[in-house]
C-alpha cells in the first residue's frame, strides 16, 4: 500500500509539472525484449534533458516470463520502477503514449549438449582431488533451452564434494550479468582405483589375512567408508560384521581385535596371604588389556572377575570371587 501511495503522489506531481517536464516518456504499444531484463528505454522513446534521459535508460522493469512469452507492462509498473530506482525523476517526467505495452521475449537456443558438457566440466573440477580413473555420464534427458539475447555465460556450482554414485551440478545461466535461470544437471559417477576386494565371504569376528583379499580395481563411488588398499590397514583387525565375497574391504568393516577373546584359556594369578597362586580360567567375554572381564575356572564352575594384564594373562582383583 505504501508504494501505491507514493505512486499516486508522484503522479499528482507529474500532472502539476507537465509544462516543465524535463523528461518525456513516450510509451510504445509493443516491443521486443532482447535482453535479460526490460528497461524503460526498451519500451519507450525518451526525450528531454540528456542527463535525465540517461538516468531513465537504466531503470529496469520487473523480470517476467520466459523466452517466447508475451509480457504486459502498465504505466503503473513504470511508475513503481521509477520510484524505487530513481525517485528524483518522479516529479520531472511525463508519460504519454500507450497505457499498456506488450513485450515479446525473444532469444536464442542453448543446446543441451553445450550446457551439459559445461556442467560435466564443473563436476570434474569439483572432483579434482579424488584419486583414480573417473567416469562421468549424464543421468536423464535434457532438452535445448531458449535464453534471452545479450551477453550470456554459464556458471556451475557443486552440490557437495562427497563422492556419490549420483552427483548434481547447478548451472546458472547468466545474461547481461543477471541470472536468467538455474537448472540442476545430474550425473552418474564412477571412480576406479586399486583396492582390497574379498575373494571369499568372511564371517563376523574373523581375522582378515592376506589370502582372503585381492588387490584389483573397483568402483569406490558410493562407499560408506575408506576403501583399504594396504595390508597394514587390516593387520590386527577383525570383521565387525559378515562381509560378502567380492565386496570392497572398507575401514568400517573392521575393528581392533580384542587382546582376549571369549573362550580363550587364561593364566590367572591371585595373591593370597602374600603368596601368588596361579591357575587356569576360561574367558567368558572378549576384552582389551586393562579391562575387567568375567571368567570361570577351567576345572570348575567357579566364576571370577579378572583384569587382563597381557594376552593370555589376567589377575584376579581383590574380593572379586563369585559363586
Amino acid at each position: 500500500m505504501q508504494i501505491v501511495h507514493w505512486g499516486l503522489a508522484a503522479l499528482c506531481m507529474v500532472i502539476a509539472l507537465q509544462a516543465n517536464a524535463a523528461l518525456i516518456v513516450d510509451i510504445k504499444p509493443s516491443a521486443v525484449q532482447q535482453r535479460a531484463q526490460v528497461s524503460v528505454a526498451d519500451i519507450s522513446e525518451l526525450r528531454g534533458d540528456a542527463r535525465e534521459v540517461e538516468q531513465a535508460r537504466n531503470i529496469l522493469l520487473p523480470a517476467r516470463g520466459r523466452v517466447g512469452d508475451i509480457v504486459v507492462y502498465t504505466r503503473n509498473d513504470i511508475l513503481k520502477a521509477v520510484l524505487q530506482q530513481a525517485p528524483r525523476l518522479a516529479a520531472q517526467y511525463q508519460m504519454i503514449g500507450a497505457s499498456r505495452i506488450s513485450v515479446k521475449r525473444e532469444g536464442h537456443a542453448l543446446s543441451a549438449a553445450e550446457y551439459v558438457s559445461y556442467a560435466k566440466q564443473g563436476l570434474a573440477a569439483c572432483l579434482a582431488n579424488v584419486a583414480g580413473d573417473i567416469e562421468i555420464r549424464p543421468k536423464g534427458e535434457y532438452g535445448d533451452l531458449l535464453i534471452p539475447l545479450g551477453i550470456s555465460q554459464l556458471r556451475s556450482r557443486c552440490g557437495g564434494t562427497e563422492l556419490r554414485t549420483a552427483m548434481q551440478i547447478t548451472l546458472d545461466i547468466v545474461v547481461d550479468d543477471v541470472v536468467y535461470r538455474s537448472i540442476p544437471v545430474v550425473f552418474e559417477v564412477a571412480v576406479y582405483r586399486p583396492v582390497m576386494r574379498l575373494n571369499r565371504t568372511v564371517e563376523i569376528h574373523s581375522e582378515v589375512t592376506g589370502d582372503m583379499v585381492d588387490l584389483r580395481a573397483a568402483n569406490i563411488a558410493g562407499l560408506t567408508s575408506v576403501a583399504l588398499n594396504q595390508p597394514e590397514q587390516y593387520m590386527g583387525q577383525w570383521t565387525r560384521r559378515r562381509v560378502e565375497a567380492g565386496a570392497v574391504l572398507q575401514l568400517n568393516d573392521l575393528e581392533k581385535k580384542p587382546d582376549v577373546i571369549a573362550g580363550d584359556l587364561l593364566n590367572v594369578a591371585a595373591s593370597v596371604g602374600g603368596v601368588t597362586v596361579q591357575t587356569k580360567a576360561i574367558a567368558e567375554r572378549s576384552g582389551f588389556i586393562g579391562q575387567r572381564i568375567s571368567a570361570h575356572l577351567a576345572r570348575s564352575d567357579e566364576r571370577l572377575i579378572v583384569e587382563i594384564f597381557n594376552k593370555g594373562l589376567a589377575i584376579v582383583t581383590s574380593a572379586q570371587m563369585q559363586q
